[in-house]
């Protein structure tokens, strides 16, 4: 199964913050501790917010209506997507 990366946080308490919201609207996103994190040259640290792919056109949709639009991180692989 795949877990498209939708979501892009710059501390751990934002992810979590996204994860518990989409959990409360019925999705499916990875555990904060099993998701993969990455740190840039200057030590800067991100937390990606992952979940099913079937699940991912509506999340977005969800977190855009409420305010989480500007950490979407996620671009389809499909040409003509997004």
């Amino acid at each position: 199964m795949m877990f498209p990366r939708i979501y892009t946080a710059q501390n751990s308490a934002e992810a979590g913050v996204v994860i518990s919201f989409l959990r409360a609207e019925g999705f499916h996103p990875l555990d904060l501790q099993t998701s993969p994190s990455f740190m840039l040259g200057g030590g800067d640290l991100f937390y990606h917010v992952q979940l099913p792919a079937q699940e991912v056109e509506a999340a977005i949709e969800a977190l855009k209506v409420n305010g989480y639009g500007e950490g979407i991180t996620y671009q389809s692989d499909e040409p003509n997507a997004g």
